[in-house]
């Protein structure tokens, strides 16, 4: 047989339909009424409930419905106890099953609601400025000196970066204020070939709720063999290269005589490891000429360059001046100290920057009047850090940093003696390292 309100096909004798609920044989318009004891069931119907377990109007004494006024007066029955209160009873259980399974799947924690994970990862941990991130290499072992950066996955906004020392970790608050938003985290321990990195999704909100009060950060296998498979070259290893690149291009050093006692270096006349910003790590200070160099022409063809180490590979940072004299016939090179740091200086004549093969051997107010500015390194870039300076109240020593590139033939030699020295000192350095 077949349902007469829904159409569906329902077993022969059936009173209610099971697709839709509504009574058949003929007496589907007639609702039987059904009374229910105060506060036995719900005042509306679960979410999701079919349309025939809807609520009814509780009832404390049978009632009258009205009928229909084209069929005949039916008479009411006396309250009784539901007959389908067990399915309503079931719907309404199956329901509330329903809402406690969408219910977890919605606050299924993140992957940071765990104390313990792993890098490299695609989920993103949950963090709050509070929350404590302790990392660990690929062994277990604590880290004890790294740097942190994050860097919004958008693409937009700036990073951060904060140096740690110690095995006690670092809160998210150590950054500073933080805009609420995904970051990838990378931590980076050890240099050259020792360097490894370590990564992290990060989904920041200060005041985070279900963030922990502490990560620990354990490097995965995987990243540390990638680590291992990338690892770069060393500053010793770079200068190196920096050297024997430019003496394949512009020749080793040599003397080329002038006359009988004058020389011009030429090729790679000079080389010297100064640690410029004090940091421990050492820049490279390298001269070269493709030409001899010549006083007459302020020593035109002399370049002189200074390259730093960073992140894995190094960058030329500045191009210092030779120095041509005034009162004696020669170049030289050479670096000066100031307030314990070591750096060039930048000369001025009454207030206007010159370079300092202008400086002249005059002297007096009425002629020159000469003062200078200490240019030194901070770790990213050379910039003046004086105002100026009467010569008078500054020490033009060149701390060991000095060379000859114009001159006799000894002195020369001397200077050119310096490339050896410092190919030597790198190799011994990246030997120690290792």
């Amino acid at each position: 047989m077949y349902c007469t309100k829904c159409g569906a096909q329902i077993p022969d004798g059936s009173t209610f339909c099971t697709s839709c609920g509504a009574r058949v044989g003929g007496v589907e318009d007639q609702a039987e009424p059904v009374a229910f004891p105060v506060g036995d069931a719900p005042a509306t119907a679960p979410q999701g409930a079919p349309a025939h377990m809807a609520a009814q109007p509780r009832y404390e004494e049978s009632v009258t419905e009205p009928a229909e006024a084209s069929q005949p007066s039916v008479p009411t029955p006396q309250s009784k106890k539901p007959k389908h209160k067990g399915r309503i009873v079931a719907a309404v259980i199956g329901g509330v099953a329903v809402v406690a399974i969408v219910a977890a799947i919605v606050v299924v924690p993140r992957i940071g609601a765990s104390s313990e994970v792993t890098s490299g990862g695609k989920g993103y941990v949950v963090c709050a400025c509070e929350t404590k991130v302790l990392p660990k290499n690929s062994k277990g072992k604590k880290l004890d000196s790294y740097t942190v950066e994050l860097a919004p996955v958008s693409g937009k906004g700036k990073s951060y970066t904060i140096k740690v020392d110690g095995e006690d970790g670092f809160a998210m608050e150590d950054f500073g204020e933080l805009p609420d938003q995904k970051y990838q985290m990378t931590i980076t321990s050890g240099k050259g070939k020792k360097k490894s990195t370590t990564t992290m999704k990060v989904d920041y909100t200060k005041e985070g709720s279900d963030a922990p009060k502490s990560v620990e950060l354990t490097q995965s296998k995987k990243e540390a063999k990638a680590s291992a498979k990338a690892a770069v070259k060393t500053a010793n290893e770079l200068f190196t290269d920096k050297i024997l690149e430019y003496q394949k291009k512009y020749g080793e050093g040599e003397a080329v005589e002038f006359d009988e006692y004058t020389y011009g270096a030429q090729g790679v006349a000079y080389a010297k490891l100064v640690d410029f910003d004090g940091d421990g790590q050492d820049e490279l200070l390298i001269e070269y000429s493709d030409e001899p160099v010549d006083r007459a022409d302020n020593a035109a063809a002399a370049h002189l360059e200074v390259w730093a180490y960073k992140n894995g590979k190094i960058e030329k940072v500045y191009t210092p001046e030779a120095i041509v004299g005034t009162q004696e016939a020669c170049v030289t090179l050479g670096a000066t100290e100031y307030a314990g740091n070591i750096g060039f200086t930048q000369w001025f004549d009454h207030g206007k920057e010159i370079k300092q093969s202008d400086v002249s051997g005059e002297s007096g107010p009425s002629a020159h009047e000469y003062q200078v500015k200490f240019i030194g390194y901070d770790g990213q870039s050379f910039k003046a850090m004086t105002d100026l300076i009467a010569l008078r109240e500054f020490n033009l020593g060149y701390s060991g940093v000095y060379g000859v590139l114009f001159s006799d033939k000894d002195s020369i030699n001397e200077t050119i003696a310096t490339v050896a020295t410092t190919l030597e000192q790198l190799k011994s350095k990246d030997s120690d390292d290792a």
